[in-house]
Parts: structure tokens; sequence; C-alpha cells
């Protein structure tokens, strides 16, 4: 057994600064030349999700690639490599705020073997162990027919790359088909058992007792990547294991960083993937506020390395991956929460909001005040963290019509019915049933692929479900 004992990540890192000291040192040099500048708007490091090409698009910023480094699990390859919805880290320079010079993109899925378990009705499957929870963020390569948790089937083997919330699970920002002959997983270390050379990874039992490579000190609570031959037994016999480290940069340079928060937001300081973020009076915040830093919440912040290795946020993004959809009459308003209550939702507005009044009165300007008990109106917003609230982006008051339609991403399935922005859809034998295009489905077919998917709902509100007329499929 080859056994090295090094700093976090140490030899990822020694072989990220080689690659930039050799084949890329002008690069590297103008990176820490322009990071003293910090933020965004200057040198330095993101992580976050691929949303585009055109080269890469990473938080807002798309990465010009040519020269680059491009590593996957370790390996060099090139830019065709990658995929949208991998969670990469980028090393470079951003001018402006919108584009950006790549010096190396790096990728490591999270876990890669075959799956276990599907369960519709938490949007979840299993993989090695590990729990993957599916959302309106995920991303399914073409492999999956259909291109969602539908398409994932036991047996199938899956590499997926996301973010671990507050119990362990990995929230999927995208789920691809594997063909390599090894499983692989990162992920917080327990139970180390030194006499029988095994720890475990959530539910994954590791034996290491033939391990070639050995990277870092483990430890209970130390994050590992263990990867070794695809195994039918519950165990995985690890080849390799290295400890990993968490988000670095020298003081000083710029930092932006997505995931999900796994302590929330006390003394201007809350934590993403485990990295601390210190809010200060000048933090600029995008479609949120201090309030939703709890953990589990899907945020970006950007700013600078400080000398203890935080990141000093100048702006924080809370990002809000399920689209909402409301149509129905208004049961109350609340001015001094700008906040409107219908159909067992409470619904938010902000200065962001936009307000039309499409009904015969046709006001202009028209606000939160105009608007009373018995209205309809239509919203189009997002949902948030807190159970049925959504924040409206548009709320447009419209003529009297005796309907109810809801939307939004179904979070769960269960017998008889599903669930969509918090709120239990009943289903009966005179419900109909439509795919994207509007042609009539079964109620059999929608069910067995309706689990995080994007549906309309028109029905009723009997004051604790709502009972579906018609379903539709919108993705």
């Amino acid at each position: 057994m080859n056994i090295t004992s090094t700093s976090a990540r140490g030899g990822t890192r020694v072989r990220q600064r080689l690659l930039r000291g050799g084949v890329l040192a002008l690069g590297a040099l103008t990176l820490f030349a322009l990071a003293a500048q910090g933020g965004i708007n200057g040198g330095g490091r993101a992580r976050g999700v691929i949303t585009a090409f055109g080269s890469i698009f990473v938080n807002g910023v798309e990465y010009e690639l040519a020269g680059s480094t491009i590593i996957v699990n370790g390996k060099l390859v090139t830019e065709d490599k990658l995929r949208i919805g991998q969670v990469v880290t980028v090393d470079g320079v951003v001018s402006g705020t919108t584009s950006g010079q790549a010096t190396q993109v790096e990728f490591e899925s999270d876990v890669r073997g075959a799956v276990t378990a599907v369960d519709p009705a938490t949007t979840t499957f299993t993989v090695l162990g590990q729990k993957v929870k599916v959302d309106g963020g995920t991303a399914f390569d073409a492999a999956f027919v259909p291109a969602n948790l539908a398409g994932v089937k036991i047996g199938r083997v899956v590499e997926v790359s996301g973010f671990r919330n507050s119990t362990a699970q990995l929230v999927a920002s995208r789920v691809q088909a594997s063909s390599d002959p090894e499983d692989r997983v990162v992920g917080k270390l327990s139970s180390l058992n030194q006499s029988t050379l095994t720890f475990m990874v959530n539910a994954l039992r590791v034996d290491y007792s033939s391990a070639s490579l050995i990277e870092g000190v483990l430890a209970n609570g130390v994050t590992v990547e263990v990867q070794g031959p695809r195994s039918t037994t519950g165990t995985l016999r690890a080849k390799k294991v290295q400890v990993e480290g968490g988000f670095e940069g020298e003081t000083g340079d710029g930092a932006s960083l997505e995931g999900i928060v796994t302590s929330g937001y006390a003394n201007s300081r809350f934590s993403i993937n485990g990295q601390v973020i210190v809010v200060m009076t000048s933090t600029q915040f995008v479609d949120g506020s201090r309030t939703d830093l709890v953990a589990d919440a899907k945020v970006e912040a950007e700013g600078h390395f400080n000398a203890s290795g935080q990141i000093v946020a100048s702006k924080v993004a809370i990002k809000h991956p399920d689209d909402a959809y409301v149509f129905a009459a208004v049961g109350s308003v609340d001015l001094t929460k700008r906040t409107v209550s219908l159909i067992g939702l409470k619904v938010t507005t902000n200065a962001a909001t936009r307000f039309e009044d499409q009904s015969d009165l046709r006001l202009k300007p028209f606000a939160l005040r105009d608007l009373h008990s018995g209205d309809t109106v239509e919203i189009r917003g997002y949902e948030t963290r807190l159970a049925r609230n959504v924040t409206a982006q548009r709320l447009t008051r419209l003529k009297d019509e005796n309907r109810t339609r809801i939307g939004g991403r179904v979070s769960s399935v269960k017998t008889g019915g599903f669930v969509v922005l918090d709120i239990n859809v009943v289903t009966t034998a005179a419900t109909r049933y439509q795919d994207r295009t509007d042609r009539a489905i079964t109620a059999a077919k929608f069910f067995s692929s309706a689990a995080n998917r994007d549906v309309k709902v028109r029905g009723d509100w009997n004051g604790t479900t709502f009972v579906a007329e018609e379903v539709e499929f919108q993705d």
C-alpha cells in the first residue's frame, strides 16, 4: 500500500499548481497580478454549475477556454468533455462582470455507480448508498428517456454532479449515463475502523485495505474521494482514497461560489458547502435577503478571500430552481408584509414585482394597494424555501373567471395524487391528462413519469386539497 500524507486535496492542488506554473505560466501570472482587485472583476476562482456553452458560463460569467487546461476526474481532457449541469472549479481572470478567460477548469463527479433504488415520492434515487435528490435545476443527458427521474432505472450506471444538503443528500445539478468501469464517490467519512481498514460514506461501506494510494490523513468528518472497481456487494473496495479540501484561494483573490447553505446566517456569517461567507453591511442581495440564508437554501456568493480563507461577500444571490404559476381569486392582501394569500398559498411581492391590471378597471399605475379580496389574478414567479410560499415576479389582475390553475414542479407522487407548490393535488376518475403537445394520455402514463416534471393543473381548491380536472405536462 502506497500511502502519502499531504494536506487536504494536496495531491490535486500540487498538480494544478504545476500545470499553471508550467504550461500556463503566463496565464497564472496574469491571474495573480489581477487578484488584488478582488470580487469578480479581476483574477481568482469560481465554483458553480455550467449553465451554457460559448465557451462556458459559470455563475453568470462567460469564460473563454482557449489555452486553458481542462481536468475531468483527474485526467487532462478537451473542452468537449464538459457538460451542462456539471459543477466545475474555474481559475481565471474576469474583466467587467460577465466575461473572463479561464486558465484551468476542473470537474470532479460526486458519485458514479449503478442505481439501486428510485423513489418518485421523494424525487430521489440511490447510487452507492448515496441518496440523490433531483429538482427543477437538475439536468439529465439525452441517454435518459424520458430525460427526467422517470428515465432513471435500477441497474443503470450513472454519474452525478451536485451539492450535498443538510441531510447529506446529493442535490443533483446533472445526471448522466456512464460507461466507466470504476465506481466513485465523494462524501464525508464516518465510522473509521483502522483495525479492519474500513469506513463509511453515508450508507456505503468502503474497504481500503488494498488501496494502492491514500492521500491525506483519514479521520471521521473529513471529505474523501474514493475510487475502485465496480461492486455488487454493497462494499466499495477502494484502490484510491484522497482527502478533499474546501474551496481555497490566496488572500485577495476573487471568489465566486455557488452551492447549498450548510450553516445558516448568524453573527454576519453563513456557510456554503462548508465554506464560511462573511456578510458586510454593503453586501448586495439578489432575489432574497439575509433571512433566506438558512440550511439547504441554494445560493451564490461573490467577493474575495480574506487572510482567514473566508469569502468576504460583495454580492449574494438566492437561487430558486422551481418556477411557480397561480391563477386564482385573491383571499386577502397584507400591505405591511406585501403578501397576497390565495388557495392556501402566501405570495410575496417586492420592489421587482411587475404589476399589471387587465381587468375592466384597467388601472394605470396599478399596485398592491389596488388589489382586493375576490379579484382574479395570474401570478408568475418562483417557489421559495418556505412551505406554500411563492415570490411573484409578475402579478396581473384579470377579468373575473370561474377557474383556478396552479403550475410548478411535481415534488412528490402519491397514490391518487401528487404535490405541486407544496399543495396536495388529488386526481379522480374524471381527471384528464395531457402531454406537452396537448395530446391526451392515460393516468398510468402520467403517473409513471410525473415525478420532478413541470405541470399545470386546472381544478378546484376545497380548503385543504386541490382537486384536479385537467393536468398537463409543461416539459
